[in-house]
């Protein structure tokens, strides 16, 4: 799923986590935890409570090891702002900013879209030409 699809960053980790599992084998909370500076439970602890966030230094590694991109990161970063701010006026404006970015995530997958729209056409017209 498209990282600007979700409303969690912690949602959003556990299925790259997921993903990365599959893909690699063993991939451990244990492992994940030694590259944070943290230990196992903690992290567990994070990624399943409403109430408990990862420090943004901690987040930064964390994403880092995971290989979300820059601009992956820096939406998730304001997923956590919305998530862990208590002022409603505060979270009305991080929640535009996060419609903005979905908006523009999607706007992005058109025109990558259309690009490899266009370059299928084009390898079709090359081959009935031949």
């Amino acid at each position: 799923m498209k990282t600007t699809a979700y409303w969690s960053y912690k949602t959003c980790v556990k299925d790259r986590l997921r993903a990365l599992r599959r893909e690699r084998g063993a991939l451990t909370q244990s492992y994940i935890a030694d590259r944070l500076g943290v230990q196992a439970s903690y992290l567990s602890r994070v990624l399943n409570s409403e109430k408990a966030h990862f420090s943004e230094d901690q987040l930064y590694r964390l994403l880092e090891a995971l290989r979300f991109t820059e601009g992956e990161r820096e939406y998730l970063f304001l997923l956590r702002s919305h998530a862990m701010t208590g002022l409603p006026e505060r979270k009305a404006e991080l929640e535009r900013q996060i419609r903005r970015a979905q908006a523009a995530g999607k706007a992005s997958e058109l025109t990558d879209l259309a690009s490899a729209l266009s370059a299928a056409l084009k390898e079709i017209s090359i081959g009935t030409r031949e």
